[in-house]
């Protein structure tokens, strides 16, 4: 999971140099200091980050009905959020539910996706679009499925990188295992 991370984060700071160098602002990179990094930095809640790890859950799920944060360990550093989530279906059905009309999918880029692994990045980061109101308070009203067989839910680590080097994007990282 470590080597995962750092190869992840090595692609991500690669991914942000080039956007950095296709703006013509090469020169600027010369003045950056870790202390720079954290001033041109825009922090993220807890609470902005669970809604992003359910919102990002959800769009990437495949299953019928859509799942809710049950647990979670999140740690926040700057403008970074990392940590487990646990998530538990609802029974709420994913058909049913208003997850499609989130803006927050709009230029969410899917750039790594193995068997357990997934990357997203989103372009045009826009305030208004980090969190789905609507949806949050349909998800809020769903109670946890008591059929045995949807019981089960996902353990995911994941990573919510916001606004590197003050651009305006946000990365996030899950890779998510059946409990």
């Amino acid at each position: 999971m470590g080597k995962t991370l750092w190869s992840s984060l090595i692609l991500q700071a690669t991914l942000i140099l080039l956007l950095n160098s296709s703006h013509a602002r090469t020169n600027d990179l010369d003045d950056i200091t870790p202390k720079s990094l954290l001033d041109n930095s825009i922090t993220i809640s807890k609470k902005d980050a669970l809604d992003i790890a359910s919102i990002v859950y959800n769009l990437h799920s495949k299953e019928a009905n859509i799942s809710n944060i049950m647990s979670n360990n999140l740690k926040v550093v700057y403008n970074m959020v990392y940590g487990e989530v646990e998530l538990r279906p609802t029974t709420c059905t994913r058909a049913e539910s208003v997850l499609d009309e989130c803006l927050f999918k709009t230029n969410l880029d899917r750039m790594h996706d193995s068997e357990n692994e997934i990357e997203y990045l989103k372009l045009k980061w826009n305030q208004n679009e980090k969190t789905c109101s609507k949806f949050q308070s349909e998800l809020s009203n769903c109670p946890f499925s008591e059929h045995l067989d949807k019981q089960k839910g996902h353990r995911c680590w994941f990573r919510i990188f916001n606004e590197p080097l003050g651009m305006n994007v946000i990365s996030i990282f899950f890779m998510c295992r059946n409990i």
